[in-house]
């Protein structure tokens, strides 16, 4: 595709007035304060600035109810009692990946803070976490009978029913991440020598750009055409409605809006309440490999940067582990 461009939207990169810094690190003094807020503001993603700024503020909390003050005095005991104490803030009933994530997020930090001198040295730098590997993902993974039923189950009675397809049917479809199909503007979606084409922004800054499946520019199509959206235009494709007439607004859908919307549909539907916004990435892939898709080329339809991780998302070794474990038959023939 010609003419790829990065709207400013897609950056975000918070002033050290945006940022919430912990009344601790206001106590400990400007030297600190001002890294915490520069280390932040580092990220140019939204969700990777929350998610590490969830992760501080978890440890501050802790070190707050400890009277810890001085960041000085963290060292590695103060590190294995926090990683291991049931408290407050405690992480203990996150998940393994929630917690591995957590750990390499302040051993960030703690490197940021020591080379800026305010640390002696990395209370995390010589601790090692258990290694943590998956054969198979997490995320629900809905049979094309679940996929056909959601889709009918809505009504095209208005402008949130027509964008609420098409946003499905991009993720269906096209393997986008939530995130990344909310960031994508009309001008985004495009044809070019007789075929369409989409691109959005995915994790690591990455353009990321699909063919267009005829069904999902039906979706698609439709969607733009009874909204009225000016085609090649800056507008957010994908846009947020009024609460009553179910009319776009011009703004763009924020990502828990996404996620409630999933909700919604999938209970009308009567499906299972676990599905979320990634089990249409997870749902499609399988989809594709369990058609006889070349692995390889699943993990350039999804943009991964590793196979192992489009490995994760294959479910169908599960479905034939189901079906081999029959032939463990002991009854008498």
């Amino acid at each position: 595709m010609k003419n790829k461009t990065i709207p400013e939207t897609w950056w975000y990169f918070p002033t050290a007035t945006e940022i919430q810094v912990p009344d601790i690190v206001n106590r400990a003094g400007d030297r600190e304060r001002f890294l915490y807020t520069q280390f932040l503001s580092r990220h140019g993603n939204k969700n990777t600035q929350a998610t590490y700024e969830l992760a501080l503020k978890r440890f501050y909390r802790y070190r707050n109810r400890t009277e810890v003050l001085g960041i000085n005095s963290v060292d590695t005991e103060f590190m294995k009692s926090y990683f291991a104490s049931d408290h407050e803030a405690s992480i203990t009933n996150l998940s393994l990946n929630t917690i591995k994530q957590h750990f390499i997020i302040l051993r960030l930090y703690f490197d940021f803070l020591h080379s800026n001198q305010l640390m002696d040295f990395n209370p995390l730098g010589n601790i090692r976490l258990p290694s943590l590997k998956r054969s198979r993902g997490t995320t629900p993974v809905m049979s094309p009978d679940d996929v056909q039923k959601l889709i009918l189950s809505i009504p095209l009675s208005s402008h949130r029913d027509y964008r609420d397809r098409a946003l499905i049917g991009l993720m269906l479809y096209g393997l986008y991440r939530v995130s990344a199909a909310l960031s994508i503007r009309a001008c985004d979606y495009r044809c070019e020598d007789g075929a369409a084409w989409i691109v959005a922004l995915e994790k690591g800054a990455r353009l990321h750009e699909m063919p267009v499946h005829p069904v999902l520019k039906t979706y698609l199509d439709d969607y733009i055409i009874v909204c009225k959206i000016p085609p090649f235009s800056e507008q957010p494709l994908f846009q947020s409605t009024n609460p009553r007439s179910g009319r776009l607004l011009g703004r763009p859908i924020r990502r828990n809006s996404a996620w409630e919307m999933v909700k919604r549909r999938a209970a009308a539907a009567r499906l299972s309440s676990d599905i979320c916004n990634h089990s249409f990435r997870a749902t499609g892939i399988t989809t594709y490999l369990s058609n006889h898709g070349d692995l390889e080329n699943a993990r350039i339809l999804a943009g991964h940067a590793r196979l192992d991780t489009t490995r994760l998302y294959d479910r169908n070794e599960e479905r034939r582990k189901r079906s081999e474990v029959l032939k463990i038959d002991y009854s008498v023939q």
